[in-house]
């Protein structure tokens, strides 16, 4: 017998629910932009039988995974109407998913929420969006603390170290950097090299930016030195031969900070280093035809020739 809306709508809804969830982990994993919007087709059906008003925290629970898929889209799509709704909808959800009533929950929306808000402040370079998004990861850490749930306060500090960063660069001052690479160094006392190698890797590299902004901003050599140590440990998981796209980006971090180092202290010999670094990312992504960042590869090479020239 067909299980249609009509005969049976509980278990109608249960199905086009488990079927997004479904479509939406194999649209994230894969990419896959038609399975992600079958996925909201899917929730979006399902909420019209399961109301805010006949089952509320199911209710909360599909709005929340709508906002997941949309953000999923979101993210891939250059117009931000997607990324409005996933905000809309993990809104929605936190009508319901109160601190009190349901903290998990409530702490995770805020995660989703905050990744979407800062999506959409990176789009549309937008400040007061990102501030927004900060307040959401520092709610979910009053929730998700070290001890109860360490990976997922990790991933909660790397989240708001990045949204403090991007702010950071963008204002004067350097609190907002400062705290970035707190919070960056807090998710490493969890996530280790042997732990999680791909994650401590990727935390080193955010926390170099940080750093090394850090050192161009306040004239300080430290900063910098340390934003080497940082971008020397993401290399000893991003080798050149397990993993050249992410070598190469490394070694493009590392021409930045060189070009710091010279603005410093003037010696030419950062310049030579920082050239070399950069024509050896360049040459992998060549090899790998990812044209994408050829243009920041062709930047930083008229920087260093620029410096090299002096002053016009």
């Amino acid at each position: 017998m067909e299980l249609t809306r009509d005969r049976s709508p509980l278990d109608w809804v249960k199905v086009k629910m488990n079927l997004g969830i479904a479509l939406s982990i194999l649209g994230q994993r894969d990419a896959d932009n038609v399975r992600l919007e079958a996925a909201v087709a899917a929730f979006e059906l399902a909420l019209q039988e399961r109301t805010r008003d006949r089952a509320p925290l199911d209710w909360a629970n599909a709005q929340t995974n709508l906002g997941n898929a949309l953000q999923a889209l979101g993210i891939r799509e250059a117009d931000t109407s997607r990324l409005r709704a996933a905000i809309e909808a993990h809104e929605n959800a936190l009508q319901v998913q109160t601190r009190e009533r349901a903290p998990l929950d409530w702490a995770s929306t805020q995660m989703n929420l905050g990744g979407t808000l800062r999506s959409l402040a990176e789009r549309e370079f937008d400040s007061l969006t990102l501030k927004q998004a900060i307040g959401c990861f520092e709610n979910c850490l009053q929730v998700i603390t070290r001890e109860r749930a360490p990976l997922d306060w990790a991933g909660a500090q790397i989240n708001l170290g990045t949204a403090l960063q991007t702010l950071g660069a963008r204002e004067a001052g350097t609190a907002r950097l400062r705290a970035a690479v707190a919070a960056f160094e807090h998710a490493l006392q969890e996530l280790t090299r042997d732990r999680t190698p791909l994650d401590w890797a990727l935390t080193h590299m955010s926390r170099s930016v940080a750093l090394r902004i850090l050192g161009e901003r306040e004239n300080d050599i430290t900063w910098l030195e340390a934003a080497i140590k940082a971008y020397l440990a993401a290399l000893q998981v991003y080798t050149r031969e397990r993993m050249p796209l992410d070598w190469a980006k490394v070694q493009g971090g590392l021409c930045y900070v060189d070009l710091a180092f010279f603005d410093l202290t003037k010696n030419p010999g950062h310049l030579d280093r920082a050239m070399a670094n950069v024509e050896a990312a360049e040459a992998v992504f060549t090899k790998a035809g990812a044209t994408q960042y050829f243009a920041q590869a062709d930047s930083q090479i008229a920087g260093i020739e620029a410096r090299r020239a002096g002053p016009s």
